[in-house]
């Protein structure tokens, strides 16, 4: 096998440098997905086509077909390589109201396999709503260096945003789920529905293990025993504190969420 450099990047399945400044600007009108691969395998496959396709949808009105975008990434991996990938989405029209599905483009970057590995987490909250939540588009990145600066200066190890009216919603590149001690809750308010996330919830309902999502505030967070976050590189990793709020790890709780991340196969990237 090959090995992986620190950071390669093919545009339409063409390597290249990231140079050009038409070609970075788009992207800051684009889109993109996030996913570990491990032996040339990854897991919700169909989730990561999904979300591309319909974020393009959204945003341009077409979309890369997925044998197009498994051609692309199969083209980056070496056979039984371990990494990861970004699959960024965006289009070079002139004008927005003109997309056709020729003008999108796709950029794949692949960096080195990647798992949190720390101790639990605080997080502070910061009221803030983004545009487009279901998206995971550029725009993403505003909020995160903004309030993550301003709320580690507070002495936490990120942000967790909330709704004007106090409903958390996610966090600066994840999502969050709680433990109430019998059922595992997930917030209601928008946010990104990440692909942790849909891979946890759809484990945890095969397992038949008690979830729900409801609207969680954060005046309410004493009645959970245990928090977590979920994001690419983490399938499930302790928070300690929120604000004021402080929790124990519950590894009983954490074990069904990993055997929950179990019941997805890994697949073919390609």
């Amino acid at each position: 096998m090959a090995p992986i450099t620190p950071y390669q990047q093919e545009l339409n399945g063409q390597p290249i440098q990231l140079t050009d400044l038409s070609i970075t600007a788009a992207l800051n009108s684009g889109h993109f997905t996030a996913m570990q691969c491990r032996n040339g395998k990854i897991k919700g496959k169909r989730l990561h086509l999904r979300r591309l396709s319909s974020s393009s949808m959204l945003l341009f009105g077409c979309s890369v077909d997925d044998d197009t975008i498994l051609g692309y990434i199969r083209h980056m991996i070496f056979p039984g390589e371990s990494c990861s990938l970004r699959v960024h989405v965006f289009s070079t029209a002139a004008y927005p109201g003109s997309i056709r599905p020729a003008d999108l483009q796709v950029l794949v970057i692949k960096t080195k396999p990647a798992e949190l590995q720390a101790p639990p987490v605080s997080a502070g909250t910061a009221v803030f709503e983004r545009f487009l939540p279901q998206v995971k588009h550029a725009g993403i990145a505003t909020g995160l260096m903004y309030y993550k600066r301003r709320i580690q200066q507070a002495g936490f190890d990120d942000v967790l945003y909330t709704t004007a009216s106090g409903e958390v919603s996610e966090g600066s590149i994840w999502n969050i789920g709680f433990f109430d001690g019998y059922s595992f809750v997930f917030p209601a308010a928008p946010a990104l529905n990440g692909i942790m996330l849909q891979l946890i919830t759809g484990g945890l309902e095969r397992l038949d293990v008690p979830f729900q999502v409801k609207p969680i505030h954060k005046s309410a967070l004493h009645q959970y025993k245990f928090a977590f976050l979920m994001n690419s590189i983490a399938t499930a990793h302790p928070i300690c504190r929120i604000d004021d709020f402080y929790f124990e790890t519950d590894n009983d709780a954490l074990a069904l969420l990993k055997k929950a991340y179990a019941q997805w196969p890994w697949e073919e990237a390609g």
